[in-house]
């Protein structure tokens, strides 16, 4: 009877390309090219700005004042002085995120009684004094009204707490970590397409690599071809 299976040949060639495959991940692993590589697109994502610490969207320094209160707040933006908070997380993920003039805003609660819009530069969130608070990249206050308004009030109604709809927080500046680039989503959208086709190319690769070392194989006398001709009939 025929077999069905696959050949014990072609197994064991199957079997040594995943292992160099395997191998050759893990060397590059090790190496640091996978990460690297992704630094790279990380990069040509945020544009490569990288805000100076003290600045708008930069980490926080033990010389940027902290604002605790709604009142802090609006005497340092009155001073013309940039600021950081310090706040649980939860203070700023509670009530999502928000698109709106291209960006990405959050409801950030200032204190128990007062909100505001805010853009945020989360790579540079730092550790807080204790485990239960973080500090926020440096920000200033923008007297203009906030993308996304019309979402952030509807998501506040009938929360017991004041939201200031006339001027927002900006925590990102020249970052643009959280900037929606219309030319980077549509290279996003090309990516997301692109996987299923780099699946399919790497295994093609895969099959192509199996047949080669088969090749191998069969030139020196260990395998049989894949391939052998009928033999006629009389």
């Amino acid at each position: 009877m025929r077999s069905r299976g696959v050949r014990l040949d072609l197994f064991i060639c199957m079997i040594i390309v995943g292992a160099i495959f395997v191998g050759l991940f893990t060397v590059t692993e090790k190496l640091g090219v996978l990460d690297s590589a992704f630094d790279v697109i990380g990069t040509l994502v945020d544009g490569g700005k990288k805000v100076p610490d003290g600045e708008v969207g930069g980490k926080a320094t033990p010389k940027t004042p902290r604002a605790s209160s709604m009142e802090d707040v609006v005497k340092l933006s009155q001073q013309g002085k940039v600021f950081t908070i310090e706040t649980g997380s939860v203070n700023y993920y509670n009530y999502g995120t928000f698109v709106g003039d291209n960006y990405e805003w959050r409801i950030l609660e200032i204190d128990d009684e007062n909100a505001m819009a805010v853009r945020l530069n989360t790579a540079n969130i730092q550790d807080g004094d204790n485990v239960y608070t973080e500090i926020l990249p440096v920000g200033r206050v923008v007297f203009e009204a906030p993308g996304a308004l019309e979402e952030m009030q509807e998501t506040l109604h009938g929360e017991d707490i004041a939201f200031v709809t006339n001027a927002y927080i900006d925590m990102d500046g020249n970052a643009n970590a959280t900037y929606i680039n219309p030319m980077m989503q549509g290279a996003m959208i090309l990516v997301t397409l692109a996987g299923p086709v780099f699946g399919l190319l790497a295994f093609v690769l895969y099959i192509l690599a199996v047949l080669g070392v088969h090749a191998i194989f069969v030139k020196l006398g260990v395998f049989p071809p894949v391939f052998t001709p009928k033999s006629k009939k009389k």
